[in-house]
């Protein structure tokens, strides 16, 4: 049962840390979309519009991984960003 419990804890964190990552993206006018495609994912552009492109069946980490890599493309000195998912990110 405990490990049912720091699972289900693991799980929340990663699904906020993902939430965050998602609300980031969207104020530098990156759009995330699921889908089911045959790679992992990235960022693309198309028409000057930026999408981070991710397959919905990929695990969380892989999904957070996949947009840490696309948004430290961008400044992301000029946004808010709270601490711990700055540090997550790489940007102290």
């Amino acid at each position: 049962m405990k490990n049912a419990f720091l699972l289900a804890y693991v799980i929340m964190d990663n699904k906020s840390i993902l939430t965050a990552l998602e609300e980031i993206s969207e104020r530098l006018s990156i759009k995330v979309r699921y889908g089911n495609i045959s790679s992992k994912g990235g960022l693309c552009r198309v028409y000057n519009k930026y999408y981070i492109i991710i397959d919905k069946k990929a695990a969380i980490n892989s999904k957070i991984d996949i947009i840490i890599k696309s948004i430290k493309k961008f400044d992301l000195h000029n946004i808010y960003i709270p601490p711990n998912i700055r540090s997550i990110i790489g940007e102290e």
